[in-house]
């Protein structure tokens, strides 16, 4: 029957950042389609892939994060409600108290980029192609005036589902050991140019004026991770997928065949059909004329044009010409029977 299942979001660990992050999809509803692999009659998931999609982050500025043990949370939102209770009663509280020891010093954060994925290939690369299977990359700070920190690291997201993998942003205190904001997005949902990450608290709500400003830019990239097995079945499917359109081209010109020697030319010869490359009007024959002509040349799907188009730059496909034959010869037969 119809069950209630209560999920725990009390604590806002790693899989409670990544769920905020994939239910933001649909505009927040709360409602993600599942991929179409997963809903096939036969489901395959993940579906294997030959090629790759790379989204290259480039960090540039991170802006007004907050000194240690100090906090700075937007509290305008549903998740704002976790500062309503005291932080002394849990561990994260001891950790902010652990960075306070330092006092407001400058210092250098970093910005570590992590993949999780439900499935299928993924990596974390600094250079193309990715020369492991990482999922994590650290990105080194390389000045700062104590308000803004600078990078000039490049790093490589790949993935064969990006839209079923979700990109962490952490930034990090290395001196102290431990994170102090981050950000999850779907990978597949980022777009390309100059873009901000608005950064989030530990405990899940937004800094406030706490952005990361970056460059995306995608390519793609060979699967050269794919396994045997799943390289042998994408071969498989892409044959006969080929046998089924050779078929179709075989039945085709059989059909144009069998119209062109049962009607002959003679007798259509008066009834006018639109020509399917120029669209001007002219004879069922010289559509019949032109039909034998193209089939004789060549057996593929795409044929020469018919010579009554003065550029020479047209192309008409098979079962175009089988349609405008089978038009004209139904035409005649259907005269004929009027006059008899």
């Amino acid at each position: 029957g119809v069950q209630l299942c209560a999920l725990n979001l009390q604590t806002n660990d790693l899989p409670t950042q990544l769920h905020y992050a994939l239910f933001e999809l649909n505009g927040g509803t709360g409602y993600v389609p599942k991929p179409q692999e997963m809903l096939a009659s036969t489901p395959c998931w993940p579906p294997p892939r030959v090629q790759l999609k790379v989204v290259t982050v480039q960090p540039i500025t991170l802006f007004q994060l907050p000194k240690r043990n100090a906090e700075r949370p937007m509290l305008d939102g549903a998740r704002s409600r976790v500062h309503d209770y005291v932080h002394e009663l849990s561990f994260s509280h001891a950790k902010l108290k652990k960075q306070g020891e330092l006092g407001q010093a400058p210092y250098l954060p970093s910005v570590c980029l992590e993949l999780h994925a439900i499935g299928g290939f993924h990596a974390v690369s600094p250079t193309l192609p990715p020369t492991s299977g990482s999922t994590r990359s650290l990105v080194k700070a390389t000045e700062s005036d104590g308000v803004n920190s600078h990078y000039e690291q490049t790093v490589h997201c790949v993935a064969a589902e990006p839209m079923e993998c979700v990109l962490r942003v952490a930034v990090l205190d290395d001196d102290m050991g431990v994170e102090v904001a981050y950000e999850t997005v779907v990978l597949g949902a980022m777009r390309g140019g100059y873009r901000v990450l608005h950064l989030r608290s530990m405990l899940g709500t937004r800094i406030e004026s706490c952005f990361l400003l970056v460059h995306i830019s995608f390519s793609s990239q060979v699967n050269a991770w794919v396994g045997e097995h799943e390289l042998i079945k994408t071969l498989d499917d892409q044959r006969r997928l080929l046998a089924k359109y050779e078929a179709k081209n075989q039945a085709l010109e059989t059909q144009l065949r069998y119209y062109v020697d049962a009607c002959g030319l003679h007798g259509i010869a008066k009834y006018d059909a639109v020509c399917p490359v120029c669209t001007t009007l002219r004879t069922a024959e010289t559509v019949l004329e032109s039909a034998a002509g193209a089939a004789a040349e060549t057996a593929s799907d795409q044929t020469s044009l018919c010579a009554h188009c003065e550029d020479g730059s047209g192309y008409v496909s098979l079962s175009t010409l089988c349609s405008t034959i089978n038009e004209g010869f139904e035409g005649s037969v259907r005269q004929r029977a009027c006059a008899v």
